[in-house]
C-alpha cells in the first residue's frame, strides 16, 4: 500500500490514465482490489474500482473535449474516430504536466511529426492551431497607430524603436498549411462529447475530409492585435526580419540595413516602408 499522500497521488494518476478500464490496469501493476479498497472507500453504491471508473472515464472525456476546442480544424480534417484516437495515443504518450488544460495540446504537434509520416500536413496544421491557442493566453498591449506613424517627422523615423506586440509566434511548416486552413473551412465549437469517440448527430467531425496540403515550406505569422487571432503567411524575408525584431528592441533603421544587404540601395527604402506599413495596419508593433 503506498505510504503518503504523494505515493496515492502517483497510484490514482497511474489508474485513470492508464489505456483500458481500472480493472485491467489494477492487473498490470499487481495490485488487487482489495488492496486498492483500503486507500479508497467504497460503498454500496460502488466499489474503489468502479469509483476511479467514473474518475477514469471524466478524466479521459473532459482531456478530449479540450483538445477539440483547441484543434478543431484538425479534428473536422481527421473524423472523429481518428481523432479520439490520437487523443488516447497522445495522453498515453505525453500525459498532462500542467493543471492548466490550456496547457495540454501544447506537445501534440511535436508528437503527431513523429506519428503520421504519411500525412505529414496533420502535423502542420496542428502546429498553427497550437499558435493560435497560445498567442491567445499571451498578454495585450497597445498597438501603434497608423496616425501615429505618418505624424512622426522624417528625421525621427531611423530612430523609431520596433517592438513587437507580446502576442505573437512565427510558426515554420513544411506545407501549404494556409491554404489546408482555407479549404477546411469554418468549423463549430465542439459540444461535449459522451466518449472520445461519441457520435452525435450533424457533427461536422463525423467523417474524415479528403484534403491535404501541396509540401510548400511556410512561415506563418500568428497574431492577435485585439481580441481575435488571426494568422498569414509571409515571404522569408519578412520572417527573418520578423524573427530578429522578436529577440531583441530593433529600430526601423536596423530594417532597412537589412534590407539594404537584400535588395540594394534603390529599392530598400520603399520595401523597409511597405513592411513598416504592414506591421503597423496588423497591429504588430506595440506602442510605446
Amino acid at each position: 500500500m503506498p505510504a503518503d499522500l504523494s505515493e496515492v497521488q502517483r497510484l490514482f494518476h497511474r489508474l485513470i490514465a492508464a489505456r483500458g478500464d481500472v480493472a485491467s490496469a489494477l492487473e498490470a501493476l499487481g495490485m488487487s482490489p482489495q488492496t486498492l479498497g483500503e486507500i479508497i472507500a467504497g460503498d454500496a453504491r460502488a466499489g474503489a474500482v468502479e469509483r476511479l471508473d467514473i474518475y477514469a472515464n471524466a478524466w479521459l472525456f473532459r482531456l478530449h473535449d479540450a483538445l477539440a476546442e483547441i484543434f478543431p480544424r484538425l479534428r473536422k480534417l481527421m473524423g472523429r474516430e481518428p481523432f479520439g484516437a490520437l487523443v488516447v495515443d497522445y495522453l498515453q504518450a505525453c500525459p498532462p504536466s500542467s493543471p492548466r488544460l490550456e496547457d495540454v495540446g501544447r506537445r501534440l504537434p511535436g508528437f503527431m511529426a513523429s506519428r503520421h509520416a504519411g500525412a505529414p500536413w496533420l502535423a502542420g496544421l496542428a502546429a498553427l492551431e497550437e499558435a493560435r491557442d497560445r498567442v491567445f493566453e499571451l498578454a495585450d498591449a497597445p498597438g501603434l497607430e497608423l496616425a501615429e506613424l505618418q505624424s512622426l517627422p522624417p528625421e525621427q523615423f531611423a530612430e523609431l524603436p520596433l517592438p513587437l506586440i507580446p502576442a505573437h509566434a512565427v510558426v515554420r511548416v513544411d506545407h501549404a498549411i494556409d491554404a489546408l486552413w482555407q479549404a477546411i473551412g469554418p468549423v463549430e465549437p465542439p459540444r461535449p462529447s459522451p466518449s472520445p469517440d461519441g457520435a452525435r448527430k450533424g457533427d461536422d467531425a463525423g467523417d474524415p475530409l479528403a484534403l491535404d496540403a501541396a509540401a510548400e515550406p511556410r512561415a506563418l505569422l500568428v497574431w492577435r492585435p485585439d481580441i481575435e487571432v488571426w494568422h498569414r503567411a509571409m515571404g522569408e524575408r519578412e520572417a527573418a526580419l520578423v524573427d530578429a525584431l522578436s529577440s531583441g528592441s530593433l529600430s526601423f533603421g536596423h530594417v532597412c540595413d537589412r534590407v539594404v544587404a537584400e535588395v540594394g540601395e534603390d529599392d530598400a527604402p520603399a520595401e523597409a516602408f511597405r513592411l513598416l506599413a504592414q506591421w503597423v495596419q496588423d497591429g504588430l508593433i506595440r506602442r510605446t
